[in-house]
């Protein structure tokens, strides 16, 4: 779904995330789905191609990519333990809902 993402972005004319997400997904509907893209990397990360289709889609107005970077900036700071609140909230407000929409496990 990543690689799909990337190609989608980069032919994309005038399709909605959603409409793309759509197309890229129907044939993982129902699977379990790994967003692994390297060690540290995610392809749902909110800087990543699907990441960007799925915060478009479901995420509203709020600028996601941004809130993230301050959470992980406040939890650093916190120190050992602490949680970036932001990354929960696009987790349970965004991301659930695009498993949601395509029967993720």
């Amino acid at each position: 779904m990543g690689m799909a993402a990337e190609l989608a972005l980069e032919l994309r004319t005038n399709q909605s995330a959603l409409a793309l997400l759509d197309k890229i997904c129907k044939p993982y509907e129902g699977c379990d789905a790994e967003f692994e893209r390297t060690h540290n990397t995610q392809y749902t990360d909110t800087d990543q191609a699907l990441g960007k289709l799925i915060t478009e889609a479901f995420g509203g107005r709020k600028d996601w990519a941004k809130a993230i970077k301050k959470g992980a900036k406040a939890a650093k700071a916190a120190g050992a333990g602490a949680e970036n609140l932001a990354l929960d909230g696009w987790y349970d407000q965004v991301y659930a809902k695009f498993r949601k929409r395509y029967d993720l496990c």
